[in-house]
Parts: structure tokens; C-alpha cells; sequence
């Protein structure tokens, strides 16, 4: 069984001194421009950011489905702005909801450390939006 042994290992130093040289920092062990291996199973979950829904109205401001005063809004801004990863702000007007008071919304959001920030608007009429002007 030794003899099997050692006519394996010198089998392999025979190959490997036979091998072609290998470029600098590609050998064995040596670091190389591959990333590592990944451990078998399956990939490493990243973290998903929940959103926060904000419904601004002519009448107030509703995060996820409560209404709040604004003063409530910012301080739900500012605790969702600490959690990691911070939400992403999905932001809903409604058709007679001024454009400067969603940009204001928007602005207290982001001082509270929101920076991922979509809009969208309701139209009233047909459901589709108004040309140009």
C-alpha cells in the first residue's frame, strides 16, 4: 500500500513539474484576480428596505394608512430614517394636493434621513395625465 502511495505523489510532482508556469500571483494559494469561492448552499440574502407610504391630501398627511398631524409625520420620518436599511418613501398625491406641498413633504423626509424618495399623483378626469403646457 506504501508503494501505491508514493507512485501517486511522485505521479503528481511529475505532473505539476511538467505543468506550464503559471503567471505571477496565480499559483497555488496565491492571490489572484477571482473572486473567492462561495460557500455550497444558497447566496447570502441581502437586505430588502421596506417602504413607507405617505399619502398627502389637501387635508393632512397619512403614513401607511394612519393619518398624522405633521409634527406626527416627521418624528415616523425620523425613526424610519434610523432603521437600517432605511425605507424607501413612497409618496402619493392626490389631484388637488399643491406641487410645493409635496416637495415640502418631501423635504422634511429627507432631513429626516430618507433619501430614497418615489412620487406618484392621482389626476382627476380620465386617469391619464394632462398634456404639457
Amino acid at each position: 500500500m506504501e508503494r501505491r502511495i508514493d507512485e501517486l505523489e511522485d505521479a503528481a510532482e511529475a505532473r505539476a513539474a511538467a505543468a506550464p508556469a503559471r503567471p505571477p500571483g496565480l499559483e497555488p494559494g496565491g492571490p489572484s484576480s477571482f473572486p473567492p469561492r462561495l460557500p455550497p448552499g444558497p447566496p447570502p440574502r441581502q437586505a430588502v428596505a421596506p417602504s413607507l407610504h405617505v399619502n398627502v391630501r389637501a387635508s393632512g398627511i397619512s403614513v401607511d394608512g394612519k393619518i398624522l398631524t405633521q409634527e406626527d409625520a416627521v418624528k415616523r420620518f425620523r425613526e424610519a430614517g434610523r432603521q437600517q436599511p432605511p425605507p424607501r418613501l413612497v409618496m402619493l398625491a392626490e389631484p388637488d394636493v399643491p406641487h410645493a406641498r409635496m416637495v415640502e413633504v418631501m423635504d422634511l423626509a429627507k432631513e429626516a434621513g430618507l433619501t430614497h424618495i418615489s412620487m406618484s399623483a392621482k389626476f382627476s378626469g380620465g386617469g391619464t395625465a394632462p398634456p404639457p403646457r
